[in-house]
């Protein structure tokens, strides 16, 4: 079953569960690729962050919670799962009404924009700042309808009343989910073995 990491049965020599160590080490990834540095052109290293996103659009990502889907799963159960987290951390989110919100964005077109990545996103009215929070699968999420899988997912909630956020917080995600060696890490330290 797909929970938050909170009843880890399997510990590893330190003490802490296993997947909640998977889950500090993706963290950990987060934050890395933002540290990086852009180097000279050609070398492979820092390519993908090439313009630095505000701080403070950073750091919502570096510091959104990381939820580890244990079982393969449809888009829709997913989406709940991780929208169900967003509402625990913010109470002014109705959990109902932005999950419609969410499968009437991804009826517009699917947000499995590819490279096993996935960007559900909706603009909702009663929230006064973005919230985020990423899910890594072991085994994927289907989207039955386009046939599409992901096994990273973030979703994104943002204010209805400041539609800059929304796409400065999508540009963000995009240049975190273009790097290939951020992705293939995420998915390697989650259990799943692509990457």
């Amino acid at each position: 079953m797909n929970k938050p990491l909170r009843n880890n049965h399997q510990q590893n020599d330190s003490g802490k569960g296993l997947l909640a160590s998977a889950v500090d080490r993706t963290k950990d990834l987060c934050s890395a690729l933002f540290r990086k540095k852009n180097t000279p052109a050609g070398n492979g290293v820092g390519e993908a962050v090439t313009a630095q996103p505000p701080n403070e659009w950073k750091e919502l990502v570096m510091h959104a919670p990381v939820m580890l889907l244990e079982e393969s799963a449809e888009k829709e159960s997913a989406f709940q799962l991780l929208l169900h987290r967003c509402c625990s951390a913010n109470p002014d989110i109705d959990e109902q009404s932005t999950f419609k919100s969410l499968l009437e964005r991804e009826s517009q077109g699917a947000t499995f924009v590819g490279s096993d990545i996935a960007i559900p996103h909706a603009r909702l009215e009663k929230i006064q700042r973005p919230e985020l929070v990423i899910g890594v699968s072991k085994k994927g999420v289907v989207d039955r309808q386009s046939g599409n899988s992901a096994r990273i997912i973030f979703l994104l909630l943002t204010p209805a009343s400041d539609p800059n956020s929304h796409i400065r917080m999508l540009g963000v995600i995009t240049r975190m989910a273009s790097d290939k060696e951020w992705r293939a890490k995420t998915i390697r330290e989650a259990g799943g073995n692509r990457g």
